[in-house]
């Protein structure tokens, strides 16, 4: 009798734990789900707002380095630190750029983001290798 009891205690903990799991993977494949519907929607002219300004931020930024570090009024390792984050912050909105289709409507707009991008790199590279002097 006791064994029978054991057995049945058993096995109503081993449906539970079947139910969770159950759940839980239900839940995990929604999310993950929502996920890709989000990355895999295209464009909208906001969204592209967002990426434009993050580079317009990213070009004054460069700018600012550059003049500060011209004027003597930075140390050049602090220099080169902070234009390597700011490569890995332009490599952030380059893949941002690239993660999402575009709608016809915003095709221009979306190459001219990515040649902004490319500008950006190119100056950016040109001050790493030859790092602005006063």
């Amino acid at each position: 009798m006791e064994a029978a009891k054991l057995a049945g205690m058993a096995q109503r903990r081993q449906s539970k734990v079947l139910l969770q799991a159950a759940i839980l993977g239900g839940a995990l494949a929604l999310i993950a789900g929502a996920l890709w519907h989000a990355r895999s929607q295209p464009f909208d002219a906001d969204t592209l707002q967002i990426q434009e300004d993050a580079l317009q931020s990213q070009s004054a930024e460069l700018d600012a380095v550059a003049s500060l570090a011209r004027g003597g009024t930075l140390d050049p390792r602090w220099t080169a630190n902070h234009l390597e984050q700011l490569r890995g912050q332009l490599a952030t909105t380059r893949d941002k750029l690239n993660s999402r289709p575009v709608p016809t409507m915003l095709a221009a707009t979306h190459a001219s983001a990515l040649h902004e991008a490319d500008a950006i790199e190119a100056r950016l590279a040109q001050l790493q290798h030859r790092p602005p002097t006063p």
